[in-house]
């Protein structure tokens, strides 16, 4: 798992800090002519970068509630609980996100549509350890007997492909 580094740290908030301190500056705004215009070329996108991400999460409780329990008249609701949560591990990215803004056809209709769209590739979700310490039906959240524990160990996903957000 990465860890941050003081250096790292350092350069983060230097970042921080010059992007909150106001620069003084004047401009002036003034049209362009036609052929001006014309002579302008533009680029969309953006690009992402980062050396790795580790991610080490814990969480109390996560549970299903099924409103009639078993079906039975009267009955009180049931809940399928998954207590003590655990999940570590580290996701590097070799080649730099690249995130990009178009438009054009939509599926949905005849209208164009304006997209965002990310573009991933060379991307590895490396987990060292995802666990739940105890599978539990009960009455309420995180109740009942156990059903015993889950662990997954050392799991490593590769990630590729592109993701377009639009509204339709």
């Amino acid at each position: 798992m990465h860890k941050l580094t003081t250096a790292a740290l350092l350069i983060a908030l230097l970042i921080a800090g010059r992007l909150y301190c106001p620069v003084p500056a004047a401009a002036e705004l003034t049209p362009l002519s036609e052929a001006e215009m014309q002579a302008v070329n533009a680029r969309s996108g953006l690009t992402l970068s980062t050396d790795g991400i580790g991610f080490d999460m814990n969480v109390d409780t996560v549970y299903y509630r099924d409103d009639d329990g078993l079906g039975a008249p009267g009955e009180k609701a049931g809940y399928l609980s998954l207590c003590g949560v655990e999940m570590q591990g580290a996701m590097d990215f070799h080649n730099p996100v690249k995130v990009s803004v178009t438009t054009g056809p939509n599926l949905f209709s005849e209208k164009p549509v304006t997209s965002v769209n990310i573009e991933l590739d060379g991307v590895t979700l490396d987990m060292d350890r995802f666990s739940v310490d105890a599978i539990r039906v009960g009455d309420s959240p995180g109740t009942g007997p156990s059903f015993g524990a889950v662990t997954v160990e050392n799991m490593r996903t590769e990630i590729s492909g592109k993701i377009s957000i639009w509204a339709h």
